[in-house]
């Protein structure tokens, strides 16, 4: 009998991104100059300790918080994001003194924040403003826009009230020097290779520095260094690698048969999900390749598209009859007889009946051609041939999802006289200012605006 098993419970995103920590853990060590060592779990995940020489008086100390991150991209406002940001400036405030950098290694790439009013994203500007290749006035705009938006973020639940506060603290502060320290001192290194890209890398190093190695001894000495700092993490108390221990562990092992097994085991767990993960991943863009038509496209008709009728399941059954609602529905008809609009907006929160009701609207308008927004195609070149010589009506649902909607509202903006054209789209309240600031109501005489306060009944 076949178990069902709970969805969500496949921790290999847990274990990959542990591998990916011992390896670029193993990777420091290997990259260690005698006036330096590593702490581990430390301040962050691995912390390297460089000692005072010279006028120097104190260590100083770089804090790297590592990240496995296959799907999401990283944006200013994500929970990693802001809970380096927040641990750096509770580490500075904890450590007077002391000189610490920052940074976040991962493998994703950066993404564009929705709130971010500067160019690029807010990431894409801290990175320029650490490099500095930025202009006084551009560096000083930078650090202003970072400051808003930052402002604006709340705390998430993985980030601790202490040091979330130490970041509120630092904002308050009428002068931006000390958010200008915090900035040159955090680096986003992003884009880096996952756990079998830096276990690559381990090994070419072990293959080519002195004295040169066999691939098959590297890899013994790969495996040996696994499973020492897969044991070193697993105790408790100060955990440090210093050169003199590399040195000893690849001359002579100290680990007992036991250690290596354990290591072993994980190692082998991970390599055999990657295989099944690599196999789905080739499986899935097969099957992109077999609709690519559809799924390029901005648009999509009701009528005959999957995407369309696809859209049920148990918490929205949209093949209910819909009951009421013929105020909104004369509205919206209205909307479409008025020369004088051409971008209506249906409000309400989540789960009202938005979707349903422009669902069934849409179907049983007459003398228009309707077309929605696929949330799965992009913007290109061709966008505007995709809607025909007609009187045109195109639907945009959760329209504070869709990133391209400037573009839309300026298109339906500038189409004027014979065929019409006419945007609807629906939004949650909290996606108003979203809409206010692609400029939707710059023409208040253009806009209607139908608010949904009330659940409707279905049969």
């Amino acid at each position: 009998m076949d178990f069902n098993k709970i969805a969500g419970r496949d921790a290999h995103a847990t274990f990959a991104g542990f591998v990916f920590q011992v390896n670029v853990t193993i990777l420091r060590w290997l990259k260690l100059s005698p006036d330096q060592h590593l702490e581990l779990e430390a301040g962050e995940d691995i912390d390297l300790i460089q000692r005072a020489s010279g006028a120097e008086s104190r260590d100083s100390r770089l804090l790297e918080q590592v990240k496995q991150l296959r799907k999401q991209r990283l944006t200013l406002s994500s929970a990693d994001a802001l809970e380096a940001v927040a641990n750096l400036c509770a580490h500075r405030k904890a450590n007077p003194g002391t000189k610490l950098t920052f940074r976040f290694l991962t493998t994703t790439s950066l993404g564009r924040e929705r709130r971010w009013s500067g160019t690029g994203s807010a990431l894409h500007a801290w990175e320029k403003i650490y490099s500095r290749e930025l202009t006084d006035a551009e560096r000083t705009a930078g650090i202003a826009d970072i400051h808003h938006f930052l402002t604006g973020c709340r705390r998430p639940s993985t980030v601790s009230k202490d040091s979330w506060d130490c970041l509120r603290d630092l904002l308050a502060h009428p002068n931006h020097g000390e958010l200008t320290e915090l900035i040159t001192s955090l680096d986003w290194a992003t884009g880096s290779g996952d756990h079998v890209a830096i276990e690559n890398e381990i090994l070419s190093l072990l293959q080519t520095s002195a004295p040169p190695r066999s691939s098959e001894t590297a890899r013994r000495i790969y495996h040996d260094l696994f499973a020492y700092v897969f044991r070193l993490l697993t105790t408790s108390g100060t955990k440090q690698l210093t050169m003199p221990m590399l040195a000893q562990e690849m001359d002579a092992s100290t680990l007992t048969p036991a250690d290596l097994l354990a290591a072993a085991r994980l190692r082998g767990w991970i390599d055999n999900v990657d295989s099944i993960l690599a196999r789905h991943e080739k499986e899935i863009q097969a099957l992109k390749e077999r609709i690519p038509t559809e799924r390029s496209k901005t648009f999509y008709e009701p009528d005959i598209s999957a995407e369309h009728s696809s859209r049920t399941g148990p918490l929205f059954d949209y093949n209910q009859t819909l009951r009421g609602r013929q105020n909104r529905l004369l509205e919206l008809n209205a909307f479409l007889g008025d020369p004088a609009k051409r971008i209506a907006v249906l409000t309400g929160r989540g789960g009202i009946g938005k979707t349903k009701l422009l669902r069934d609207w849409s179907h049983a308008v007459a003398g228009w051609k309707v077309l929605w927004v696929s949330k799965h195609g992009v913007w290109h070149e061709g966008t505007t041939a995709e809607i025909p010589a007609t009187d045109t009506v195109i639907v945009v649902d959760d329209a504070h999802h869709y990133d391209d909607l400037n573009k839309l509202v300026s298109l339906v903006g500038s189409r004027l006289g014979e065929p019409r054209l006419k945007l609807v789209m629906a939004t949650r309240p909290s996606g108003q200012a979203y809409l206010d600031r692609v400029n939707v109501g710059r023409n208040q005489m253009q806009l209607a605006t139908i608010p949904i306060t009330r659940r409707y009944w279905f049969a």
